[in-house]
């Protein structure tokens, strides 16, 4: 079952053994018998990544209650923000070699490890070289002069008190976790200060001429800065003042160093101009009251921009990402005449990405026309913005103007996705939500409707409000297929789309308490072999492990296993083992048990334990195979007409879907006739006790299924049978007699308009489901998105929606896990929602 868009995955396999294989926590050997081991399992080794800030990189928390941020660095810009983009971690305590500041006089202190007592006081003016002071007390300093070697920690209960101009001079490295009590009119930071909490200045100048992290929000009268580079998590309120960014660059060179400043939350200024290669990154907002003015090379990043005026020249580049908004009353772009020489070229707004909208609106947008296209004509090419890829658009809405402001023409986009607001055949998908940052103004074509006259309206379904994306940085087509969760940790895989292989596995902390959510490890296996399907968490016979079903490259349908250590993280080590005849022998990481290796075409689907047998169960292309968890010796394999698709147990049934025989055409090599062809199937229900050989107790015809090589999970609770069916829908049929009991299809779920895709195609399929304990019923329906029903409204023939949303894409695979709804969204990779009740 290789599937386009829903694959589940697990990677990871520990050693040959269970229980008796050593955790993480042991010295990485251990006695296992293993003569009774299944013969066919295949060691392999592992890459991992648990860099925190490489991974934290990855993650969106939209509604994150530390900062409201976008991913603003990245691989692309990390390398300017190298020493600020996180705040270490503190120091656990004081070293035991450290020396108390206050038994040594100012006049002779040498290089060393220094502390300042909890509940002492100590002043020290003198100059610092090679000294590292640890705070726990109050520090006085009221003049900084220190060398780069030099590393001051205000820790947790610590004050650091001053009434110097310089704050951090010289090359000095100073990490706040306590208290500032400055007192001065201006401050200066030379050197690198890092704080994880607020830095306000609200009548004072602060110049930053260093490098600094701001893990709140910084509040100044005014921000001077030569040679700066900021990192702020929170909001940059600036007033009135003007914000002036100078990056000391050109068009030839730059410096990495220099006039780089990042915001995750919203700035605020008077007026704000960049310069000389000067760099702005925005996660949420900047409001500026008057002008805006980007010149020589400089590059601002936005999500939202509001400003009276912005002016555009010299090569400079605004960067648009995926609903970008700018708003403002004139906007003028200067760049060269005519608009297509180098320098245009490589400036003007661009927006980034695939499957991007970004909207500016303007009263007046003015730019260089040069000549006309036709003689006497008011026709202009314009390229002012730029869209490189084929799926992204910008909208502009205003009127356009030649740079006098008041000769209206009439522009066009050679080579572009822009579009004017009055090309509205082009337009009327592009929709900018409304969102916190852009002050819930959004946009959307024409004019919102008027209300209903109704006075009691009908409710409309509840928002699922986006929480946190994961997104990978592999360079190759993968596409989430699984997620679960485990003793405080979520487990999330992939497949590879298309003919290829080489998938991962990724665990994250689920969201906290400040609607965060972490991404702690991924793996993958070196060589790139394997596909996954499915996985599960398997937790008995005192062992601790992630199980994952699917294929490999050169081999067969695939089952692999890996353990999971007292941390949650996947244990990626090697083991060595002892034999029975006394012999070492090392254990790879990962660990797979193909099926038939002369039968590549096969695949694993889905695997689950059954506690009443102590068996896992697997479904695969040939039907279904049985383990012996200890041994992962097969017990039984049960050949089927066609795919074994899914497994569910619940109520002490074992339930399963299977088609009723095999398909005809194969999606990599006859894609075209295999997303047409429907496939029969049904549904079969067995005691938990009972052989998967036995005569099914019930067997439900369902409706015939399409596409052949999608998801259709199925779940079963409180007796009944949730199965994802796929263009047919979801159904639900009652466990015991096999009814049929209720029904849920999209709406118009058949293309009408070519513009969605091929005329009488399906738009979307239902892949996975999850019933919650409240009853409510919760769909990945494929790009139609995640659909949430009413408490007992499917069970009871009349589904009502509650909440519906749609990201583009596939969702795969949904659960949910203290409250939040976490989805394995096909290439749109992890996605956490939040239901907001009416």
């Amino acid at each position: 079952m290789k599937v386009f868009n829903s694959k589940l995955a697990a990677i990871g396999l520990a050693a040959f053994v269970f229980a008796s294989c050593s955790d993480s926590n042991s010295d990485g050997t251990t006695n296992v018998p293993i003569a009774s081991m299944n013969s066919k399992i295949i060691g392999s080794d592992l890459v991992q990544n648990t860099n925190a800030q490489e991974l934290a990189s990855r993650v969106f928390n939209y509604k994150s209650k530390i900062a409201t941020k976008s991913r603003t660095i990245d691989e692309t810009n990390k390398s300017y923000f190298s020493n600020i983009i996180s705040m270490p971690e503190a120091p656990a305590s004081i070293p035991a070699d450290a020396k108390n500041l206050k038994d040594y006089p100012t006049w002779s202190l040498t290089p060393g490890t220094y502390y300042v007592a909890a509940g002492e006081t100590v002043e020290c003016n003198q100059p610092f070289s090679g000294v590292t002071l640890y705070v726990a007390g109050t520090f006085i300093q009221n003049g900084m002069n220190a060398d780069d070697k030099t590393k001051i920690y205000i820790l947790k209960g610590g004050k650091w008190k001053t009434n110097a101009q310089e704050l951090v001079n010289g090359n000095a490295t100073v990490y706040n976790y306590g208290t500032l009590e400055a007192t001065n009119s201006q401050f200066t930071i030379k050197g690198t200060y890092l704080t994880d909490s607020d830095l306000n200045f609200p009548g004072d100048k602060l110049n930053i001429e260093g490098s600094c992290y701001i893990g709140g929000n910084l509040t100044a009268k005014e921000l001077t800065n030569s040679g700066m580079c900021l990192n702020v998590k929170g909001n940059c309120n600036l007033g009135t003042s003007t914000l002036k960014i100078n990056g000391n660059g050109s068009q030839y060179w730059e410096d990495p160093n220099a006039g780089i400043m990042n915001v995750d939350g919203t700035l605020t200024c008077g007026n704000l101009e960049l310069c000389s290669g000067a760099k702005l990154y925005s996660g949420c907002a900047v409001k500026v009251s008057k002008d805006v003015n980007i010149n020589s090379y400089a590059t601002f990043d936005v999500s939202y921009l509001k400003a009276d005026k912005i002016i555009q020249s010299s090569g400079t580049i605004f960067k648009l990402k995926n609903q970008s908004l700018i708003e403002c009353d004139t906007y003028i772009d200067n760049n060269s005449s005519d608009n297509i020489d180098a320098q245009a070229g490589n400036a003007g707004s661009v927006i980034e990405g695939d499957n991007a909208v970004a909207v500016i609106k303007a009263n007046k947008f003015a730019f260089n026309t040069g000549a006309p296209i036709e003689n006497e004509t008011m026709k202009f090419d314009c390229f002012m913005f730029r869209t490189p890829s084929a799926t992204s658009k910008i909208v502009l809405d205003g009127k356009f103007y030649q740079q006098n402001l008041t000769t209206e023409i009439i522009p066009f986009f050679p080579g572009t996705h822009i579009y004017r607001i009055d090309q509205t055949d082009n337009i009327s998908d592009v929709i900018i939500n409304k969102t916190e940052c852009n002050g819930q103004t959004g946009w959307k074509p024409g004019k919102d409707p008027e209300p209903e006259p109704t006075p009691t309206p009908t409710p409309k379904p509840s928002p699922l409000t986006p929480i946190s994306v994961i997104e990978p940085d592999h360079t190759h087509d993968i596409s989430a297929t699984c997620v679960q969760p485990f003793e405080g940790k979520m487990y999330m895989s992939y497949h590879t789309r298309g003919k290829g292989h080489g998938s991962c596995l990724e665990v994250f902390e689920p969201v906290d308490a400040n609607n965060e959510v972490k991404l702690l490890q991924y793996i993958y296996d070196s060589k790139g072999m394997l596909d996954w399907n499915h996985l599960m968490i398997y937790n008995a016979n005192n062992a601790k492990q992630l199980y994952a079903v699917g294929s490999h490259a050169l081999k067969a349908g695939t089952l692999g296993y890996i353990d999971i250590t007292s941390s949650g993280l996947l244990n990626a080590d090697p083991k060595t083992i002892v034999t029975e005849e006394g012999e070492k022998k090392e254990i790879k990481p990962l660990n797979i048990l193909p099926l038939n290796a002369n039968e590549k075409g096969t695949d694993e689907n889905c695997i689950v334990y059954d506690s009443n047998s102590n068996r896992f169960i697997v479904a695969t292309t040939k039907g279904y195979t049985t383990y012996d968890p200890a041994t992962l010796n097969e017990i039984e394999t049960v050949e089927k007409p066609g795919k074994a698709k899914h497994v569910a147990i619940g109520d002490n049934k074992i339930v399963t879907l299977v088609f009723t025989k095999q398909a005809q055409y194969n999606p990599s090599k006859n894609p075209a006739e295999a997303a047409k062809e429907w496939i029969n199937a049904q549904i079969e229900v067995r005691d938990e006790s009972a052989d998967m050989k036995s005569t099914p107790e019930v067997t439900i015809t369902t409706p015939a299924i399409l596409p052949h090589y999608g998801k259709n999970a199925i779940a079963v609770k409180n007796g009944k049978i949730y199965a994802c069916l796929g263009a047919a829908g979801l159904y639900c049929y009652d466990l015991q007699t096999g009814k049929e009991l209720g029904h849920y299809q999209m709406p118009n779920p058949i293309i009408k308009d070519s513009k969605l895709g091929k005329v009488g195609d399906y738009k979307a399929y239902a892949n996975g489901c999850f019933v919650g304990d409240d009853g409510k019923v919760y769909i990945a329906y494929g790009s139609y998105g995640v659909v949430v029903l009413k408490a007992g409204t499917l069970e009871a023939g009349n589904p009502e929606t509650i909440a519906h949303r749609e990201e583009g894409k596939s969702a795969n695979y949904i659960t949910v896990y203290n409250g939040y709804i976490y989805v394995a969204y096909g290439q749109k990779r992890l996605q956490v929602y939040q239901l907001t009740e009416n």
